[in-house]
């Protein structure tokens, strides 16, 4: 196991680039480089602007000094809704089980209790079975549908959980 000396931080302008860069290379690999997943959502290559824009949202970077090893945040499905969407969270892959996207997950979460959200929904694909463990271990339950067809156009998503914060 690395260590790595970590810290995580709102996005910046800077970060945009790599930021859709890591999204995209970790949808390549594991085959996910489709329509209906972030990897064609218009704003990956303006995150930060996208998110300044949100209410009751936001993305941060997880970063070893410079580099940026890790991503994701939170956004508002419906606005009086006590419900955030966990959104675009990715590491490199050199960053995987290194205790690094709990890290993250931990911050993302307190950061959207803080914005007073009660719950935590995300959509995934069956073909991110690491994830998904993640996801079961962090408290997140199945769904056997959408939370609402308002989220977003992630239509190639099949897998639906949500969980209390």
């Amino acid at each position: 196991m690395q260590h790595f000396d970590v810290n995580i931080r709102p996005i910046e302008g800077k970060d945009n680039e790599i930021v859709a860069q890591l999204i995209r290379q970790s949808l390549e690999h594991y085959h996910l480089d489709l329509p209906g997943t972030s990897y064609t959502d218009p704003q990956l290559d303006h995150l930060f602007e996208h998110y300044q824009q949100q209410e009751r949202s936001a993305f941060f970077v997880l970063a070893e000094g410079q580099q940026i090893l890790g991503c994701g945040g939170y956004g508002q499905i419906q606005e009086g809704f006590p419900v955030a969407e966990l959104q675009k969270l990715y590491l490199k892959q050199e960053a995987l089980h290194q205790g690094l996207g709990r890290k993250l997950f931990d911050h993302i979460c307190q950061a959207a209790r803080l914005a007073g959200y009660q719950q935590l929904y995300l959509e995934s694909s069956s073909k991110l079975t690491d994830a998904l463990c993640f996801y079961q271990k962090m408290g997140f339950t199945s769904l056997t549908q959408p939370l609402s067809q308002m989220v977003g156009s992630h239509y190639t998503m099949d897998q639906w959980m949500i969980m209390r914060l």
